[in-house]
C-alpha cells in the first residue's frame, strides 16, 4: 500500500467517524428538551413524546449504517499514513 492510498483509508475513516458523530448529536438533541407531563405525572402530548423517540431511532439507525461502511484502517495504513511530509 502506497502512503497515498494508507491517506485516503485515514480519511476516508474520519470523514465516517463524522458522520456517526453527526447522527450520535442529531439522536442525543432529538430526546433533550421538555417533555409535558400533567400535574398527575401523565405526559401531556404522548404523540411528541413518541416523536422524540421515533427521531432518535432514526437518527441512530443512521449512525449505525454508517458505523457498518467506514473500511476500518489497519495497523499497516496508519504505519504507512506519514502525517509529517
Amino acid at each position: 500500500m502506497t502512503k497515498e492510498q494508507a491517506r485516503q483509508k485515514v480519511t476516508a475513516a474520519e470523514h465516517g467517524c463524522q458522520e456517526v458523530d453527526a447522527a450520535w448529536e442529531a439522536a442525543f438533541k432529538a430526546l433533550t428538551g421538555d417533555v409535558s407531563v400533567n400535574w398527575y405525572g401523565v405526559y401531556s402530548d404522548p404523540a411528541s413524546v413518541r416523536a422524540k423517540f421515533a427521531t432518535a431511532r432514526d437518527r441512530i439507525n443512521e449512525a449505525l449504517q454508517a458505523l457498518e461502511r467506514v473500511q476500518w484502517p489497519t495497523d499497516a495504513d496508519y504505519d504507512g499514513y506519514d502525517v509529517i511530509d
